[in-house]
């Protein structure tokens, strides 16, 4: 069956969005003519603009819902109605929901004839969709996410993410490069220290020794976080010896991709900035503690995990009282695998994503008062 009009549900969060990009490659090249549309909160709407494969980004906040809901559920209830009804009068003729959760679900629910989804999403989102398939959660997380359309027949094989950056955003990279006189013939290391989880937190004397250790070697260091994150990233700055450029707070997602795509290390926890870097071909050495490195660790070559010695690992919590599983991984290991990824991809040539296309935006209110 040739189907016209795609709708694509992920609404959250950068990296799983991230992770999800692939699915754009393969419906495009499933059905060459159709209309393909991706519903998403206002956070990660940047990862999709300028998507060659996206025709549209419908944008609806996911978070404003909640606080409606929390208020009142007749009123979150009618929005989500209004919602649906919205979607109906677009015609869609399928919609694939990768987001795999109930309010995603829900969306998915009536917005189309054909609505594909994970026969094991959670939350009784199943309930919603008349076209399933197992996902198979010990692969890397870009093809958990391409073995949806499996339910319609398309095996995705290019697992590569998608995220174009337009020609402003190299440009500002550049400025900063001006601005700091950094030369091309230095090596340049992001050390990224803000991520969403707790758990997830390297701490940031770690950091800091990391930093120590990197600028011995002559490197220079780019710190990059959000506004929130300034009196971390102060602290960590304050900490290593010499110049450090702290970009905390001055870069947009757009503008973190083409900085990512200029350095020549990106190392991180796991957190959307790091997956990012990795979709623009930076190289990436990522610190793992109750997440597992095999699924979520950007995969390749040029890319290398260090995964916590401490026995709680793989615990996937957000938060803990004790906070021992990160710290446990020693600023000395990291950068003995950051020296063997810079000699390992020294002179690499950069993967290429396709040309930036600029994306047609609609907005759908949550709630029109």
């Amino acid at each position: 069956m040739s189907y016209k009009n795609i709708l694509i549900i992920r609404l959250s969060a950068i990296g799983d969005v991230l992770h999800c990009t692939p699915l754009t490659r393969a419906l495009r090249q499933e059905y060459p003519e159709a209309k393909i549309s991706w519903i998403v909160s206002p956070k990660s709407q940047d990862i999709l603009q300028g998507n060659p494969f996206l025709d549209e980004i419908v944008v609806w906040d996911k978070d404003e819902w909640k606080k409606l809901a929390r208020n009142s559920l007749k009123a979150a209830y009618q929005s989500l109605r209004t919602l649906q009804r919205t979607l109906l009068a677009e015609q869609y003729d399928l919609a694939v929901d990768v987001h795999s959760q109930f309010l995603p679900g829900f969306i998915t629910w009536k917005s189309a004839p054909v609505r594909v989804g994970f026969s094991n999403a959670k939350e009784m989102a199943p309930l919603f969709y008349n076209r399933m398939t197992p996902r198979i959660g010990d692969l890397p997380m870009p093809q958990q996410y391409l073995g949806v359309l499996t339910a319609l027949g398309i095996s995705g094989k290019n697992p590569a993410m998608i995220m174009p950056v337009a020609p402003e955003n190299c440009q500002n990279a550049g400025r900063i490069w001006e601005t700091y006189h950094i030369r091309p013939d230095d090596t340049v290391i992001v050390l990224n220290s803000s991520t969403t989880w707790q758990t997830k937190c390297w701490p940031p004397e770690h950091f800091a020794r990391l930093g120590n250790l990197l600028r011995q070697q002559g490197a220079k260091i780019l710190l990059t976080g959000a506004k929130s994150d300034i009196p971390l990233i102060d602290k960590i700055k304050d900490s290593i010896k010499g110049e450090v450029i702290s970009l905390a707070g001055e870069t947009s997602l757009k503008d973190l991709a083409a900085v990512a795509q200029k350095c020549d290390l990106f190392v991180s926890g796991d957190t959307g900035p790091l997956h990012i870097a990795a979709a623009v071909g930076a190289p990436t050495l990522s610190l793992y503690g109750p997440t597992d490195p095999r699924i979520y660790a950007p995969a390749g070559e040029q890319h290398a995990a260090v995964l916590t010695p401490a026995a709680c690992r793989l615990c996937h919590k957000r938060r803990c009282d004790d906070f021992i599983c990160m710290a446990r991984i020693e600023p000395e290991t990291v950068y003995q695998e950051a020296l063997k990824l810079l000699e390992k991809t020294k002179g690499r040539t950069k993967n290429s994503q396709p040309l930036y296309k600029e994306v047609q935006v609609r907005k759908i209110p949550v709630w029109n008062h």
